[in-house]
């Protein structure tokens, strides 16, 4: 039965996280937004408006809601998976749905004690609405230490192995007759791949979240990402000796070295960008992929065969199982929104909506994918016996044996955490650093890792960190905070008493005589106070918090500092800030300088020069790191690869090479940023008296020297302000880094800049990157006073150029 439309309820605005868009929908979805127009016509009251989120490079899901919700523009509808959930609830973003949900009574008990509400979902109507496994997901353990409802499923997505049949005959395999076992999986792999043809037998996508196609392996193996504690705390489980058989494989699967035609290869399996253009354009032989309840497929089994994931050593196959999920943002305070919210979650996935979804997959031709118990339950039950064999059985036996995807502590990090060693045994082995070695001495060496990452994960992720380690880290950090308001306070005075004259005479303001000068000052002063001084001001307190979005903030002394002290991921990004400023400084500092003494030298044709290499500064900045990023394309049709190929250079992995990313990122803002600073050093150029260059001329000095004894020396003053600018700027630069590689791979990117954005607006723990810019500003600090002392020094004179 429809949800009934009051006449005379006051019009509700709901913002929800996304709607269905029918003219872009295909499938369930166009289903489902068929649904949520009859929700709309019979609720004509609430308005439904879909919310805009960012997306980050290298993060599939998460950075937009979470990044809405710490900008203060979350919706009032907020979409919720297992990883995300005990986030969510521990920072206080989901409001209990208790009022809403009564598992007493069925609705037919309520009705006969008089006690029935149409608002509230009763036992019969949760139990068939949400599946076993999401029970335990969505009810459980708040902040307050009680268990809460906290969302509402509304699909269930289980893990299976989709494959292309046209591939596998191609390759002399049995299109009937999936991979049962690792090794089957693996035999396959090697007969799909063929490297003249761009085929290869599995994949893997690019990011700090393509653990996600080795987490089923990790299942099947017998491991865990994650385990809760009996008294309830989580730990990082993934380095027993179940966890090293999944990752040897999986790393085994595209590092293996074989030779084709002659040549060395490595592994079956691509690694890369732009992994759904290839598996549509059939490079693909093998690929994990998801069944949805509703529709379990909507691929032609003609061409594409589903089949169960592939059996580990533990002999069973158990896919990841996940669950799309809404919730209710806690910042709501209007009643009228929340019931409203409550309404359109209810209804999204009830019974009429999926009445209405089956009744359009039907009518669409779609009969053979959809799931048999919904073609009974719903009114056509003579069509079940046409839903593609096998299918629905794939999706029963991965619901019973397979696992929920992580849901504990701050799992909404747990494949950022499981894809670092993944990368790290990927790049040692591609390096040779295992050449040589057995399967036993390769295992120990994995376990190695997994160790290694498994404590970062407890200490870092869970948070979780032994009582002797922090009483060693908050006596540093005790001393770090120290050095650092001592460094500040020397710093201030050092800059105060290096411009307050070298006479030493007591400063006269002078108010009332400059007046107009004051008043003219004050707009840019009340500015920089409010934009600058107060955030600086608020983030002093925040570095010493836990801070919170949503509810109280608590009070933790310096354990972000000591946090921050022994993070080596930090100390890692200073290092890659520190390549970055080093590769900034060669491509984008030096070059205008002397394209600038070259252009003045240019006998004719100067306005044309200079028009071309400033062209680049007016396109905008999105559109030149996109631009590059195809350029960077790592498959053998991207621009850079088909002009090195007629050297007979191979490919280049480009972004996706640890080595060279970081120099496709400078290449491009070096190009984008080179006319600006070329036409400012010209222009200074022209403040150098022509009698000096002619006085030198006569003394026999050649090019070189009038460049280091005349030019350089003049624009001193000007290199030693663009320096210091440029080196600050380059310890603060993100925008290149998130659009184009996300601080990826294998973190060879993630500049401070960026490991500080991430802490904030990714992981909320906005204490945490509050310490590291107040230790990344006070390194910044001392190289600044540096440089201001230097510029007291420069005599600044009239240039007389006026004639």
């Amino acid at each position: 039965m429809f949800l009934r439309a009051e006449a005379g309820r006051e019009p509700v605005t709901v913002k929800v996280f996304s709607l269905p868009d029918k003219s872009l929908s295909v499938g369930v979805w166009r289903g489902m937004a068929e649904a949520v127009d009859v929700f709309r016509a019979k609720n004509p009251h609430i308005r439904l408006v879909r919310s805009t989120q960012l997306t980050v490079e290298g993060h599939t899901m998460d950075a937009g809601a979470l990044m809405a919700i710490a900008g203060g523009i979350s919706p009032d509808v907020i979409y919720v998976n297992f990883r995300q959930s005990e986030s969510y609830i521990q920072q206080g973003f989901l409001r209990p749905l208790d009022e809403f949900i009564n598992l007493e009574w069925t609705a037919a008990e309520a009705r006969s004690r008089g006690a029935y509400q149409e608002r509230v979902m009763y036992r019969d109507e949760y139990e068939e609405r949400v599946p076993e496994p999401v029970r335990p997901v969505i009810h459980r353990k708040g902040p307050d230490g009680k268990e809460h409802f906290y969302a509402m499923p509304y699909g269930m997505v289980v893990g299976s192995l989709i494959y292309r049949k046209d591939l596998f005959l191609e390759a002399g395999l049995d299109p009937d007759r999936p991979p049962r076992d690792w090794d089957e999986y693996f035999e396959c792999a090697r007969k799909l791949t063929n490297p003249e043809k761009g085929i290869y037998g599995t994949a893997l996508g690019d990011g700090k979240e393509s653990s996600y196609y080795l987490f089923p392996f990790l299942n099947s193996a017998g491991a865990d990402a994650v385990k809760q504690l009996p008294d309830g705390e989580w730990r990082a489980a993934f380095d027993t000796p179940e966890a090293v058989e999944a990752y040897f494989f999986f790393n085994k699967l595209f590092t293996h070295p074989w030779r084709f035609n002659g040549k060395p290869m490595r592994g079956f399996g691509y690694r890369g960008p732009a992994l759904g253009e290839k598996w549509n354009d059939g490079k693909i032989g093998m690929l994990m992929t998801d069944l949805f309840d509703k529709e379990l497929s909507g691929v032609n089994p003609e061409l594409y065969g589903i089949a169960p994931e592939p059996r580990g050593p533990s002999g069973v196959s158990s896919p990841a199982i996940n669950c799309l999920m809404m919730g209710i943002f806690a910042g709501i305070k209007d009643r009228g929104v929340r019931d409203a919210a409550w309404e359109y979650m209810r209804f999204v996935d009830g019974p009429d909506a999926r009445r209405i979804i089956t009744k359009h997959l039907v009518e669409s031709g779609g009969t053979k994918f959809l799931n048999p118990l919904y073609l009974k339950r719903y009114g056509y039950p003579e069509l079940a016996p046409l839903v593609q064999k096998g299918l629905f059985e794939v999706y029963q036996d991965g619901v019973k044996t397979g696992k929920p995807e992580p849901y504990g502590k701050n799992c909404q990090l747990v494949y950022d955490y499981l894809t670092q060693p993944m990368d790290e045994l990927y790049f040692r082995t591609i390096r040779g650093e295992f050449d040589g070695k057995s399967e036993k001495e390769m295992k120990a060496q994995v376990a190695v890792v997994l160790q290694r990452a498994v404590a970062e994960t407890n200490e870092k992720m869970i948070g979780y960190l032994p009582a002797e380690k922090k009483r060693v880290r908050h006596a540093a950090a005790w001393v770090a905070v120290a050095m650092v308001a001592a460094s500040f306070a020397l710093m201030f005075r050092r800059i105060f008493s290096t411009f307050a004259g070298a006479t030493g005479s007591k400063t006269q303001w002078g108010f009332v005589k400059y007046k107009g000068a004051y008043l003219v000052l004050l707009p840019a002063m009340l500015l920089i106070a409010v934009w600058q001084y107060y955030p600086l001001g608020r983030g002093s307190f925040m570095a010493f918090q836990d801070y919170m979005i949503i509810g109280g903030s608590r009070w933790i002394g310096l354990e972000n500092f000591a946090n921050v002290l022994f993070d080596a991921s930090f100390w890692h990004s200073f290092g890659c800030s520190l390549y970055f400023l080093g590769l900034t400084l060669a491509f984008g500092f030096f070059p205008p300088i002397f394209l600038a003494i070259l252009l003045q030298e240019v006998p004719r044709g100067k306005v044309v020069f200079r028009t071309l290499f400033y062209l680049p500064a007016v396109i905008s900045p999105v559109v030149v790191m996109f631009l590059w990023k195809q350029f960077f394309d790592i498959s053998e049709h991207g621009l850079l690869n088909q002009i090195i190929h007629l050297f007979g250079i191979p490919p280049q992995k480009w972004l996706g090479d640890p080595k060279l990313a970081m120099l496709c990122i400078v290449i491009p803002l070096a190009w984008a940023t080179m006319g600006p600073g070329c036409i400012i050093y010209l222009a200074a150029l022209k403040s150098i008296p022509d009698d000096l260059y002619e006085a030198a001329e006569i003394d026999g000095a050649g090019f070189r020297s009038k460049v280091f004894s005349i030019v350089l020396p003049f624009l001193k003053p000007l290199l030693v302000i663009n320096f210091v600018g440029a080196f600050i700027g380059a310890f603060k630069s993100v925008d290149y880094i998130l659009a184009m590689t996300g601080g990826g791979p294998a973190d060879a990117t993630n500049v401070v800049g960026m490991q500080i954005f991430n802490q904030s607006f990714l992981y909320l723990k906005f204490g945490l990157a509050t310490a590291m810019a107040w230790i990344l500003g006070s390194m910044l600090l001392g190289f600044t006073a540096m440089q201001l002392q230097i510029l007291r020094r420069v005599e600044f004179r009239q240039t007389g150029l006026a004639k």
